[in-house]
């Protein structure tokens, strides 16, 4: 094998090996019915669990994002693919709620460590240094593991005799090649003693970076809230509208928003970054808008409607803000820029989901709906208004994302 053909293969493994650390975390949400049936969960203890994944994670991604810049990626790739593989035994071998904690803080570190590193990784790495083509790969692989994990789930759940243990252990089985491909990957990243020991992003460098860095992040929270809603809604309403059984529902929601998302990126990967942010809000205003037209009024095919404009619009969103602010950031700080990033992305994933399942006890679980909804709503006005107020080509050069 000649040399470009090794740096093809260790960088698809490498996309590969992103794409199955998103499946790990993303396993247990069509399954959060069965454990609350079987240890009798509150629907508080519930968000309690999902909460434990993004405490974890945020203070594990801003402390790896400048650590792999320094250290480099390798070293930190290793551990977290092992600290995933921890999570997936502690779920598989889970026989009380305490160990589902234990799981979901195991996965919260893990994911947190590897997520902007792997990412910055990609850029680096491909073959023909394509900073743009390296994005999207990134951004497909996050977003299809975020679809395949619940889809997996729920289908091993519905289908084999031990629910709440068999995704876990097909997962441990996935992990296997990625964690053969970490350990025999070069590093991209010379140890570099001129740099001064950062344990967090620095608030000074984001701030330079203003421009590209706040609407590429308010556009990621903003593209993953809308899944995180999705996530909410779909155990009650769309069961509801859909008949669709509990097991797979979920996984089936997530599956057909995020693959649309995916198929989206694909078609338009070649898209000036800003614009697709642009284009992206634009459809996931509206899209959000059947989802809470088509509760009230029985309407599955709105519901199902509103879910393919939401997994367009996620596509173009997520696509558009991960370039944006990747290709923004300087070579020798991308992974602690991209840690910033992320963290935004996860507030996104984390506070509606927890919000929602608190604020449910008090008003319901639509009425809750509605509350975020309507935050995400005035939100991506506001950054429409934004994008539409400074001029687009002012934000990235498009010579920057070939």
């Amino acid at each position: 094998m000649d040399g470009e053909s090794k740096r093809n293969g260790i960088y698809w493994l490498m996309v590969y090996t992103l794409f199955i650390v998103m499946v790990g975390p993303n396993l247990p949400s069509p399954l959060y019915e069965i454990y609350r049936k079987l240890w009798h969960l509150s629907t508080g203890t519930i968000s309690l669990l999902f909460a434990t994944y993004p405490l974890a994670l945020i203070p594990s991604l801003m402390l790896a994002g400048p650590l792999s810049d320094r250290i480099g990626r390798r070293r930190l790739i290793i551990p977290s693919l092992l600290m995933l593989m921890l999570g997936s035994i502690c779920f598989a071998s889970a026989h009380t709620v305490v160990w589902l904690f234990v799981a979901r803080a195991f996965q919260g570190i893990a994911v947190g460590s590897a997520i902007a590193t792997l990412t910055a990784y990609l850029v680096e790495l491909h073959p023909r240094q394509q900073h743009n083509a390296a994005t999207v790969h990134a951004s497909l692989a996050v977003a299809s593991g975020g679809a395949v994990g619940p889809l997996l789930a729920g289908m091993l759940a519905q289908f084999t005799f031990q629910p709440i243990v068999m995704p876990y252990l097909v997962h441990l089985g996935l992990l296997g090649p990625a964690f053969l491909a970490a350990w025999s990957m070069p590093e991209t990243v010379a140890k570099r003693s001129e740099n001064r020991r950062r344990y967090f992003p620095s608030w000074h460098l984001l701030s330079s970076l203003r421009a590209t860095f706040v609407p590429g992040s308010i556009a990621a929270f903003l593209a993953w809230s809308v899944i995180a809603l999705f996530v909410a809604l779909a155990p009650t309403y769309v069961g509801l509208l859909l008949h669709i059984n509990a097991l797979i529902m979920t996984g089936s929601i997530v599956f057909l928003l995020l693959g649309a998302s995916a198929a989206t990126q694909v078609l338009l990967r070649n898209l000036y970054a800003p614009r697709a942010i642009f284009y992206g809000i634009a459809f996931l205003l509206p899209g959000l808008g059947c989802v809470v037209a088509a509760v009230p009024l029985h309407a599955p095919g709105l519901l199902l409607l509103g879910m393919v404009i939401n997994g367009i619009g996620h596509g173009l969103t997520w696509m558009g803000s991960l370039a944006l602010v990747t290709l923004s950031a300087p070579f020798s700080r991308r992974a602690e820029v991209l840690a910033g990033f992320y963290v935004a992305m996860y507030l996104g994933v984390a506070l509606p989901v927890i919000g929602i399942g608190f604020l449910s006890e008090a008003i319901g679980l639509y009425g809750a709906f509605l509350v975020f909804a309507g935050a995400v709503w005035i939100l991506g006005i506001g950054l429409l208004l934004l994008l539409k107020r400074v001029s687009l080509r002012s934000l990235a050069s498009p010579g920057n994302q070939g």
